[in-house]
């Protein structure tokens, strides 16, 4: 589970839809994701569009990829 995923979801306000329509990607895949189901290994074209879509730099999005690891 990337609670960091949903935290930062839910402070821009963002429905899994939403946050998946933003990020190019089908509903059912980002709920994977933020699930921990998919991308045990974050992509890193992935990330960089999560940091521009929740608002976080690319290093948060690391750190907090490190410490659930």
């Amino acid at each position: 589970m990337r609670s960091w995923m949903e935290k930062a979801r839910k402070c821009c306000g963002l429905t899994m839809k939403a946050a998946a329509t933003q990020l190019g990607i089908s509903e059912s895949y980002y709920s994977m994701i933020e699930r921990g189901e998919r991308q045990q290994k974050l992509d890193i074209a992935l990330a960089v569009k999560m940091s521009g879509v929740f608002g976080v730099s690319l290093e948060y999005i690391v750190n907090q990829e490190e410490a659930s690891a």
